[in-house]
């Protein structure tokens, strides 16, 4: 199976979202990362295969997409893949639902924390409830909070699942996580 690890909503570009293998091998390739409320991609065209415990990291921009055979060019230590046509994150309230076929593999709810949350975003995050996905309801309470600077957040422990804010938590600047400071 495959979860979403953490995800970067920037408000000045440079989004990401990392994806971790929890049994593999696994073909990511055809998995698909939307807000429900875009147009949407393949993660990749050919075969991106990961083994248990591994990661992908996935950029919305523009670069060139590790598939099987390429590996990890740059020497990251994840493979990166690119969505150059898909809308990148929104920097305030938004989702990201990582989808294959019809089924809802994961899902991850994040706002900015300013108390308002928009009827659109509303409508998404009831869909995640009735599907089981998100237990937050339709409250920015019940979201990851991204804060002002729209830090990362990482999931706390990716063998855990409560579909909840619970599971995840902030990233400082540097990059070292803060626990509880999503709540």
């Amino acid at each position: 199976s495959v979860r979403i690890a953490a995800v970067s909503p920037s408000e000045f570009g440079g989004d990401w979202a990392e994806l971790i293998a929890l049994s593999g091998p696994v073909d990511i390739s055809r998995f698909v990362l939307t807000d429900l409320d875009g147009s949407d991609n393949f993660l990749a065209v050919s075969p991106v295969t990961l083994r248990a415990g591994e990661k992908a990291l996935v950029h919305w921009g523009e670069g060139i997409t590790e598939i099987d055979g390429v590996g990890d060019a740059n020497a990251n230590g994840q493979r990166d893949l690119y969505l150059s046509h898909d809308e990148p994150l929104s920097s305030t309230d938004d989702q990201l639902v990582l989808v294959w076929g019809n089924k809802i593999h994961d899902a991850v709810v994040f706002t900015n924390g300013d108390g308002r949350i928009s009827r659109d975003e509303q409508k998404d995050l009831l869909y995640l409830s009735n599907a089981g996905e998100w237990s937050g309801g339709v409250s920015q309470t019940g979201a990851v909070n991204v804060g002002t600077y729209r830090l990362p957040v990482e999931r706390i422990d990716p063998t855990r699942d409560s579909n909840s804010k619970d599971d995840w938590r902030s990233r400082s600047p540097s990059g070292v996580a803060q626990a509880g400071a999503t709540r």
